[in-house]
C-alpha cells in the first residue's frame, strides 16, 4: 500500500498502476483465493475507468497483497511468453 501512494504522490499514472496490478491479479491461481482477484480487478479497472480515483488502485493494491499467493501455473508458462 505504501509502495502505491508513493508511486501516485510521484505523479506517475494510475491508469499505468491499474494494469499493473490486473498483471499481479492475473498471475495468481484462481483455486488459491477463489477468484475473488480476478473479480475486484475488473471491478476495479471499470470504476477507475468511470471515476479517476486513485484510492480504486490503492485498494487494488491492498486486495492482492492481502490475499493467498499461488504463481506455480504463472511460473510455468510465463517463460513462454514473448517479450
Amino acid at each position: 500500500m505504501a509502495r502505491t501512494r508513493a508511486y501516485l504522490a510521484r505523479g506517475h499514472s494510475p491508469s499505468r498502476l491499474l494494469d499493473v496490478l490486473a498483471n499481479y491479479a492475473c498471475r495468481d491461481a484462481a483455486v488459491a483465493n477463489g477468484g475473488i482477484n480476478l473479480i475486484f480487478a475488473e471491478t476495479c479497472a471499470a470504476e477507475f475507468l468511470a471515476s479517476r480515483a486513485p484510492e480504486i488502485p490503492m485498494a487494488l493494491a491492498k486486495m492482492i497483497a492481502a490475499s493467498p499467493k499461488d504463481q506455480g501455473a504463472y511460473n510455468g508458462w510465463a517463460p513462454h511468453l514473448p517479450e
